[in-house]
């Protein structure tokens, strides 16, 4: 059988949350080359959640969101209620944000998803072109955005990983508080693994439920599913009920710097390529930035860009916060209740939204141990120091 060899002018390896965020966008404009997202999953289910802080990410509000103006946080010892004001903690499912950006693909004559589809290879021709080898056939562009996971956090191992596995849950009866999100309820540290649960009520009968563990180490689903088991029980008692649907992830928290792609035709972007904050492992807003930027750069005519860099500010802080987290993991209950509780709620959401000041960051070093700071800050300091005759590649 003669194999079919496609022509465009970009090539989308993953039809995710960037691939399609990015193709939509692009779909959306009369002046998009043409683009062929490459995606190995033959159909979309919801396998989710994204959360955001409001006015972030007003391109979806025209989607279902569920949020609340309220979020918990507790230790062993301690709890707070931190009222957002203006502001609220947002959640959106998946399957709308699928469904969203699918129709809007499936009208444009420029953007194609093709699923079911495995990329085998990819290489560049003499001529300067790519060539993408799929299950479907040979796909020849100008320019190839690849959103696949690398293998930079086995050679590269990021700082920490925080690993969760969440199971969304209806109760025969109404339980749930479905005005308040709780976003941590620390449990006991054990060793260097850092527990929590998250918890974001649907309604008063149904809510995700989701263990959360930082941990030097990449953990799996069996790792977590009793320990979530028993915190579901823990907090709904005797009543019963059902699993409506599972989801799993590991982000990677602090990913060492790597050097960066020598050629601008070929990008990587994805949770393994900077399109996470390092302290938070929020992700989607920053995704939506990347790309709408980088659907401003191709329409443009110019190349696609790489994942979104934060400012060396921002760097620094999620360096050093990220050393305390590993080094002292017993503080981590405390440093998450001193910041909700002691950093001006505008300022702190500033902070975890990317967009912090200097006035913002210096609020949220105050709220937290000196001693402990200080020295993860001298020792961050120390290691740039030591190597700033080295040539330094920006990832």
């Amino acid at each position: 059988m003669k194999r079919v060899i496609t022509k465009t002018q970009l090539v989308i390896i993953g039809g995710g949350c960037a691939g399609l965020s990015l193709g939509s966008k692009l779909a959306r404009s009369p002046k998009a080359p043409s683009t062929v997202i490459i995606e190995p999953r033959t159909e979309y289910v919801e396998d989710r959640t994204w959360c955001f802080w409001d006015n972030q990410e007003s391109q979806h509000n025209h989607l279902p969101l569920k949020s609340w103006n309220q979020v918990n946080l507790s230790t062993i010892e301690d709890e707070i209620t931190v009222d957002l004001k203006q502001r609220r903690y947002q959640m959106l499912r998946s399957a709308d944000f699928y469904q969203d950006k699918l129709s809007i693909i499936a009208s444009s004559s420029a953007v194609s998803l093709q699923t079911g589809t495995q990329v085998n290879s990819v290489t560049k021709s003499p001529d300067g072109r790519w060539i993408t080898e799929t299950t479907l056939g040979t796909f020849i562009s100008d320019y190839v955005i690849d959103t696949r996971p690398s293998g930079a956090s086995v050679e590269n191992p990021p700082h920490l990983w925080q690993t969760f596995l969440g199971f969304e849950i209806e109760c025969d009866q109404p339980i749930f508080e479905d005005n308040i999100a709780t976003l941590m309820a620390f449990e006991e540290v054990v060793n260097q693994d850092i527990p929590f649960v998250y918890m974001l009520p649907v309604n008063k009968n149904q809510a995700l439920i989701e263990l959360t563990i930082i941990s030097p180490t990449k953990l799996a689903p069996k790792d977590l599913s009793d320990h979530l088991l028993s915190a579901i029980s823990k907090r709904i008692g005797s009543a019963s009920y059902r699993i409506v649907r599972k989801e799993f992830g590991a982000i990677p928290m602090g990913l060492n710097e790597t050097p960066k792609e020598q050629d601008s035709t070929y990008v990587r972007v994805g949770v393994t390529h900077g399109s996470a904050r390092p302290s938070s492992g929020y992700a989607f807003c920053r995704i939506q930035q990347w790309a709408d930027a980088c659907c401003n750069s191709l329409i443009n005519g110019q190349p696609p860009i790489e994942a979104l860099q934060d400012t060396q500010l921002v760097k620094f802080m999620d360096k050093v916060f990220l050393k305390v987290l590993k080094n002292h993991p017993q503080l981590a209950p405390e440093l998450f209740i001193r910041m909700f509780e002691q950093v001006p709620t505008a300022r702190l959401l500033r902070f975890l939204g990317d967009k912090p000041t200097i006035a913002d960051a210096l609020w949220m070093v105050a709220s937290l141990p000196k001693l402990v700071f200080l020295k993860e800050c001298f020792n961050v300091s120390t290691q740039a120091h030591g190597s700033a005759n080295e040539v330094i590649c920006s990832p």
